[in-house]
């Protein structure tokens, strides 16, 4: 039976120089692999977990793999902020989080909730159904 690809996490292959963890926002780079989300960039997919490890434990750089789901419905995202309110617009970061900063940033949804206090890269609901695509 077919995947459900607006369900499942699927690997991609990392760009060399990248390490992710959970809640980051991504897109496809260099030789299709993937790489933080530029502000000016469109996100095409979240990390669902960090990039792989080696036998030792340490982050991969060369050859590692992350787990990703595409830019639908209601995901988690890294904060950059401190804060949030309901219906917020969000935008991308260089570090592939959310930021409430338009600059030239990307929009990437709206929040889901009231958050306060957070620390960057603790995760936020997220409605990216009104994502930029181009």
């Amino acid at each position: 039976m077919a995947s459900n690809f607006t369900n499942e996490p699927i690997n991609m292959n990392v760009l060399a120089t990248e390490t992710f963890t959970m809640g980051m926002l991504c897109q496809i780079g260099a030789g299709n692999t993937m790489s933080a989300t530029a502000p000016a960039s469109v996100a095409f997919f979240v990390t669902v977990d960090e990039s792989s490890r080696d036998a030792a434990g340490a982050l991969e750089l060369a050859g590692a793999t992350v787990s990703v789901v595409p830019m639908s419905g209601v995901v988690f995202v890294q904060a950059a902020d401190a804060s949030y309110t309901v219906g917020e617009l969000l935008y991308a970061t260089a570090a592939g989080q959310a930021t409430a900063t338009v600059a030239s940033n990307k929009l990437i949804g709206v929040c889901m909730g009231l958050h306060t206090g957070l620390t960057a890269g603790d995760l936020i609901a997220v409605n990216v159904s009104q994502a930029a695509t181009a």
